[in-house]
């Protein structure tokens, strides 16, 4: 197998797909556009985790810490060095879902400062006055518990193909959660990768 991390012999990048509800742009009159269908991809050098990954999104996200346009467009984090240093993967693949849900955000010009300059402004001069989103008083724009699991979560099931593939599910209170994961042919962001798996997150 290529591209894979040392001796664990595992991939490298993985391809997560959130099915929760988050801002993707804004209209001409400021107002949010909202989707219920992100795509994220992870990188992970062969020190994970003691080195950080490299995490874009691959869809439209408006947010402060995600890189809005340029040439870094959906980098998220990328101005805090040790972003997802120290977290496993399933922890990284939440964190992430809650910089999505709008729980975790860094607007302010401070250190360690946002990521896109613009959406900061619009959401200290904006979203906050017009309750879209605020943190400080859990204004979300999704408000599932990524985090909450069942004894049943992460219950293997194995298909047999030429290409298996595991699928995990777990039924908790008031949502339901899948993980997919399976071969993916994506390269990822920073080089290619035909050996990269996908990873469905999806509540409903």
């Amino acid at each position: 197998m290529e591209n894979v991390r040392g001796p664990l012999d595992i991939p490298d990048t993985y391809t997560i797909h959130y099915y929760i509800r988050s801002i993707v742009g804004i209209n001409e009159d400021q107002s949010p556009k909202y989707s219920k269908h992100h795509i994220a991809e992870i990188y992970l050098p062969v020190k994970f985790p003691m080195e950080p990954p490299r995490i874009y999104m691959k869809s439209d996200l408006w947010h402060p810490n995600i890189k809005w346009d340029g040439k870094f467009k959906g980098r998220i984090c990328g101005n805090t060095k040790e972003y997802g240093k120290g977290y496993d993967l399933v922890q990284l693949v939440y964190r992430i879902g809650e910089i999505l849900q709008y729980k975790n955000y860094h607007a302010e010009n401070t250190p360690p400062f946002p990521e896109d300059s613009m959406v900061a402004k619009w959401v200290k001069e904006y979203a906050g006055s017009n309750k879209i989103v605020d943190k400080w008083s859990e204004t979300y724009t999704d408000y599932s518990d990524l985090t909450a699991q069942s004894d049943e979560f992460f219950e293997d099931e194995y298909q047999e193909e030429n290409n298996p593939t595991q699928i995990f599910t777990g039924e908790i209170p008031e949502k339901k959660v899948s993980l997919k994961i399976s071969m993916n042919t994506e390269p990822s962001s920073d080089e290619e990768d035909s050996t990269a798996k996908k990873i469905s997150f999806k509540n409903n």
